[in-house]
């Protein structure tokens, strides 16, 4: 995958606000969960791609 953290971040706040809204209007449904399930694979993309540059390298 050839994006950046800045463009992921863009994409799962989109998301989450995409998914609060089909989830107040049609309820939990399968798309629900399926979005959700989308959103945990960005976050998990985003900590394990570009982890944090405040850790220290293990030496």
């Amino acid at each position: 995958m050839n994006e950046t953290p800045e463009k992921l971040k863009a994409v799962l706040e989109r998301l989450e606000t995409s998914t609060r809204k089909i989830i107040s209007t049609r309820g939990y449904s399968k798309d629900a969960k399926s979005l959700k399930l989308l959103e945990e694979m960005i976050k998990e993309q985003l900590t394990n791609a570009y982890p944090s540059s405040s850790t220290r390298t293990i030496r």
